[in-house]
């Protein structure tokens, strides 16, 4: 799903949520609010990892042959963004060091600033959270719908910065 395409279906599951609850539906209203922060999870995770291997697609294209990149897509980022980061744990993990030790060291520099480390963890919190959406259907999820949506745009912010720092890399 693209961006805007999360952004509608949140305003679509927050829609719904008004309706229902007008109606004076309460239990409906709990079992729906637990579905749709599911759905806005595997929609937010899934926007994630497409915006992150696409943007990596492309800067490879910038930097590499078309066979090269092909080469990365398909056997480093393709079923592999599961991976990528430590997810239960909230961390970037090993990711920051794949690009070499420059990037490396600039996303430990930016780990120091309290904004970029707040979008850090939204990030890692809505794909620690589809990951449980996805496998867990029976685990609770303690998140709302609005929380989701800030979620969703603190962690498009990071996604934009990590692919500015690894297109900025020699």
């Amino acid at each position: 799903m693209t961006k805007e395409e999360v952004y509608d279906l949140l305003t679509a599951l927050e829609e719904t949520e008004v309706i229902i609850q007008s109606q004076g539906e309460i239990s409906l209203l709990q079992r729906l609010r637990q579905s749709n922060v599911r759905t806005a999870l595997v929609a937010s995770g899934s926007c994630f990892e497409q915006e992150l291997i696409s943007g990596i697609e492309q800067l490879s294209r910038n930097r590499c042959t078309i066979a090269f990149s092909s080469l990365i897509v398909s056997k480093a980022l393709k079923r592999q963004y599961h991976t990528l980061f430590e997810w239960e744990g909230k961390r970037l993990g090993f990711f920051k060091g794949l690009f070499g030790a420059q990037v490396k060291e600039r996303f430990d520099a930016m780990a120091k600033d309290d904004e970029w480390s707040s979008q850090m963890r939204a990030f890692l919190t809505v794909g620690h959270s589809r990951n449980i959406a996805s496998h867990k259907f029976n685990d609770e999820i303690l998140l709302t719908l609005p929380e989701v949506r800030h979620y969703f745009s603190e962690g498009l912010s990071f996604l934009d910065s990590l692919l500015f720092v690894i297109g900025q890399a020699e």
